[in-house]
């Protein structure tokens, strides 16, 4: 029987808090078919230093220390919440377990599984539900900087809020836009409402302008310095896992230096689309949705420390 055709009898007979060896591969490879809870998917065993925790959408790679049919061990995981497309998930685990010409597959693997996740997270459309690491990098910036200006301020992070930010002591909301671009200054507005004034309350933009560098900043150290700023580490956390972003993910660990920081106000005179742009003050009917960029050359901004 081949692998493919086991991984998916054995999902869709396996039953929940239960592992089930894969009895096609040599003993050499040893594999188990897993269901916990609401999740299933395959394990194997790994070395007891090695600690992974990615996931997105449904996807999960994570270890964790577990026993398998008597056998303890740190186990790498790759699970799936969605039982309806089990058949189709299979066929990814059976990728993943296959140990390749000599065993190649499996030690590779096993020495960096970050890659082979990469790679497919890349190929299934990772970045549609994942926020670039330097965004929320960006974002929590922001957040630190208001935090020791003394305001009280709630990061939306994925909750899919109008603002990134809002400034609760202060009726203040701001919008946080990043970029590795070394020179320019174009952001890219993503629908209508994004920068749309609210009466009575303020509107600024923050700009940030990252570079990758290994003497930088990364998402693990700012949520350190708000935790000790004392921002709720529970909504934090919260946020961060919508966003892709799990305590032990890689992405928090990237690393990026902060070469500048702008502050604009948004008002009247800020370029940007509103209803005022179209014919009789409104959006056309047919018009649901709109992006356009800015650019933000000549644009009267403050200069953040």
């Amino acid at each position: 029987m081949s692998l493919d055709i086991e991984l998916k009898i054995l999902f869709a007979q396996n039953a929940k808090n239960n592992a089930l060896k894969v009895t096609s591969l040599p003993d050499a490879y040893e594999a188990w078919v897993i269901q916990y809870n609401d999740e299933y998917g395959v394990a194997i065993e790994v070395d007891p230093e090695l600690k992974v925790n990615e996931g997105f959408a449904s996807a999960y790679l994570r270890t964790t220390f577990m026993t398998l049919q008597n056998k303890s061990m740190n186990a790498l995981l790759l699970t799936c919440r969605i039982t309806e497309l089990r058949m189709e998930f299979a066929s990814i685990c059976s990728q993943f377990l296959d140990p390749g010409i000599k065993g190649e597959a499996r030690t590779e693997l096993k020495a960096d599984p970050l890659k082979w996740w990469k790679r497919w997270s890349q190929l299934l459309g990772n970045n549609l539900y994942m926020k670039q690491a330097y965004s929320v990098l960006g974002e929590l910036c922001a957040v630190r900087y208001l935090l020791q200006q003394g305001k009280k301020v709630h990061w939306a992070g994925a909750s899919g809020g109008t603002r990134d930010i809002e400034v609760q002591n202060e009726n203040q909301d701001i919008e946080v836009k990043s970029t590795l671009i070394r020179y320019g200054e174009t952001i890219t507005i993503s629908g209508q409402f994004q920068l749309r004034l609210i009466p009575d309350r303020e509107l600024y933009l923050i700009f940030c302008r990252f570079e990758p560098s290994e003497a930088g900043e990364s998402i693990e150290t700012l949520v350190n310095d708000l935790k000790l700023l004392g921002y709720p580490e529970d909504t934090l956390e919260r946020e961060l896992e919508k966003c892709g972003l799990k305590a032990g993910s890689a992405a928090r660990m990237e690393t990026y230096s902060l070469l500048e920081k702008r502050k604009y106000h948004v008002d009247d005179a800020f370029p940007r689309i509103t209803e005022q742009s179209f014919i009789n003050g409104k959006y056309p009917d047919s018009i649901s949705q709109i992006s356009y960029s800015i650019n933000l050359a000549g644009v009267t901004f403050e200069q953040l420390v």
